[in-house]
């Protein structure tokens, strides 16, 4: 993919780290560790209707991102719908494994990922 990275499909635009800031619009973001060979690793997948507002050291996620290596910011832009991110979101997790989400996910109870249609 010319100027682009696929992950499990989808087209993502890599930016340095602290660059969620200039995304002022909906979309799916992952935080990657891009390694000496170029390799890269997806630490984290999430989506918001506003990317600058919580891609960056606001998230969460961001300071164990950090900690992992987080280098990279990844963004994929073209879903606008809430439920296109959210099933984006949900298939990147499945076939990426990003460890951040892993680890929430088995942390979470089961009758709070069923409440949220995720068990």
């Amino acid at each position: 993919m010319a100027n682009g990275i696929d992950w499990a499909g989808y087209g993502f635009i890599p930016l340095g780290h602290n660059d969620g800031h200039f995304i002022r619009g909906p979309g799916v973001f992952a935080f990657v560790r891009r390694q000496p060979d170029d390799e890269r690793v997806m630490l984290f997948v999430d989506h918001a209707d506003y990317i600058a507002g919580a891609a960056g050291p606001g998230h969460a996620a961001w300071a164990e991102a950090l900690r992992l290596g987080m280098n990279e910011l990844h963004v994929f832009l073209k879903p606008a719908k809430r439920i296109d991110r959210l099933l984006i979101r949900g298939h990147l997790i499945k076939r990426c494994g990003p460890l951040l989400n892993v680890l929430e996910e088995a942390a979470t109870p089961d009758w709070e990922r069923r409440w949220r249609g995720v068990a």
